[in-house]
């Protein structure tokens, strides 16, 4: 019973076509962008909304994988890492 990493990933995928997995990761995507759009977070530095999209990525990753159970806002990155990976 060796299976393949490129197997079991592929186990994971199953349940929806690319086509769906490319739309769910596209709408979370646009979603982040916007909340760090419209946040009255200001800044000059690249690295300060890099960030910022990221924590809003997991955020709203997390947010839609959970069935819409709210997570802490105010989290650690590396908690919403953590809570991202369930």
């Amino acid at each position: 019973a060796n299976r393949s990493y490129a197997e079991e990933t592929n186990k994971v995928l199953d349940p929806f076509t690319m086509g769906v997995w490319v739309l769910l990761i596209g709408m979370i995507a646009v979603t982040a962008v916007l909340s760090v759009w419209f946040s009255r977070k200001r800044s000059k530095q690249p690295s300060v909304y890099a960030r910022l999209a990221l924590d809003e990525f997991l955020q709203k990753g997390i947010f839609f994988c959970s069935a819409g159970v709210e997570q802490d806002e105010n989290a650690s990155l590396p908690r919403k890492l953590l809570m991202f990976g369930f």
